[in-house]
């Protein structure tokens, strides 16, 4: 009976799930599929060019103005919320098996490498949405900007079938917590 139970929640809570993602598809079905691809694909890439512009303008401002206890902050707990991320999104994956949608025929083809049994967690959302959280904590207006880029890499790489909405709400909240927790344990000991 439990065996039973366990998988209708997992059958209905997939229904939901793909619901999620034919909603998505809907409402963004304006954009083209290329585009769609590109935001899942290379967004990752151009939130790291602007974090590291963002990076550059910190260390020249806080260099100049002889503030280098402040951006050995900042910088410590950029680098303490990357590390953890990337170590509990690899743990992740490697412990929990997932099939990604795509291989489900549920969303749209994308060109995948490896077995596409590593869905949970999304680890572009965990990893962004850390490295955002932490610098909300020393700058808010950029810090929004850069939650804003994290989410919506996240939602385009459950539209094109790489992972479920529940591997993006995961690596959201998880990365949320990472950065809250490295910039706390930074302020704290530093």
């Amino acid at each position: 009976m439990i065996c039973v139970m366990n998988f209708l929640e997992l059958f209905n809570g997939m229904i939901l799930q793909v619901i999620i993602i034919i909603f998505l598809q809907k409402i963004t079905q304006w954009i083209p599929l290329a585009l769609s691809v590109f935001f899942a694909r290379y967004l990752a890439w151009i939130f790291l060019g602007i974090l590291l512009c963002f990076l550059m303008w910190e260390i020249i401002y806080h260099v100049i103005n002889r503030q280098r206890y402040h951006l050995q902050k900042i910088l410590l707990a950029l680098l303490m919320s990357t590390t953890t991320s990337l170590i509990l999104q690899w743990v992740g994956k490697k412990f929990i098996i997932m099939e990604r949608p795509f291989l489900q025929g549920i969303t749209l083809f994308y060109s995948y490498k490896g077995d596409g049994l590593d869905s949970f967690p999304s680890g572009h959302s965990l990893v962004f949405m850390a490295l955002a959280i932490t610098i909300f904590k020393f700058h808010k207006q950029w810090g929004i900007f850069f939650i804003c880029l994290a989410v919506i890499i996240g939602v385009f790489r459950a539209i094109v079938g790489v992972h479920w909405p529940l591997d993006i709400v995961a690596g959201l909240f998880i990365g949320g917590m990472v950065g809250i927790f490295s910039v706390q344990f930074i302020k704290k000991f530093s």
